[in-house]
């Protein structure tokens, strides 16, 4: 369970930096409205503290139980906004990030689904 929080982590700081300092490189100069730029560094800001938190909850993943659990529901959004995106919202040009997300938010979705048994029965023997 430690490694897959510190996995999450890691992915929300890498989100936490493309959206905060390089949001350049994702989003057209055009579209790069005073609107877009404040949501993307709020959401780039939320990113880099869920990175922290679940970094912090890797170090004793039973204790932090209310981590892991936000770490599932995250991981449940991203893949839920993912499927809603390359389905219906972009085109397919623009959906290979949303793919590739979807793909990682999944994957980490049932590793976390899979190690929360483990863990929570780990947490009661102690």
């Amino acid at each position: 369970m430690a490694g897959l929080l510190k996995v999450t982590a890691v992915i929300s700081l890498l989100w936490a930096l493309l959206l905060v300092g390089f949001k350049e490189l994702a989003i057209p100069a055009a579209e790069l409205t005073p609107l877009v730029r404040a949501l993307a560094n709020g959401l780039g800001t939320a990113s880099a503290a869920l990175a922290f938190l679940f970094w912090y909850a890797a170090s004793d993943p039973p204790a932090h139980r209310d981590a892991i659990y936000t770490a599932i529901l995250l991981q449940l959004g991203k893949a839920v906004n993912d499927v809603y995106e390359v389905l219906r919202l972009l085109p397919p040009d623009q959906a290979v990030v949303s793919l590739v997300d979807l793909f990682v938010s999944v994957a980490l979705l049932a590793g976390l689904l899979e190690a929360l048994p483990r863990t929570l029965a780990g947490a009661r023997r102690e």
